[in-house]
């Protein structure tokens, strides 16, 4: 056997372990909260973003409904146009077939 004398535990014991475990404890959560923090703001950023890209959405949104209606309206003067040089054609050939 063994000449070792037995453990005891002493109230100084005690308190250097309650002491570690506190300060572990303490780590961790501070650790967590540091991570907590950083994923606020992130999201934060990201709502940041995403704000940014609705307003893009609807400015394009808004910009090619401005560009539609101006190709409508080509279009359309455009039809007018091509009216206006038919008629002129066909009072060309009245008046070049009225002297004949």
């Amino acid at each position: 056997m063994s000449d070792t004398p037995p453990r005891t535990w002493s109230i100084g014991n005690a308190m250097s372990v309650a002491l570690m475990v506190m300060g572990i404890v303490t780590m961790v959560m501070g650790a967590y909260w540091n991570i907590l923090q950083t994923i606020n703001a992130q999201q934060v950023t990201l709502a940041g973003y995403e704000a940014r890209l609705t307003i893009a959405e609807k400015s394009l949104q808004a910009r090619q409904a401005a560009e539609d209606s101006f190709a409508s309206e080509m279009r359309s003067a455009l039809a007018q146009i091509q009216i206006g040089i038919a008629d002129l054609r066909v009072q060309e050939a009245q008046r070049l077939g009225g002297k004949r």
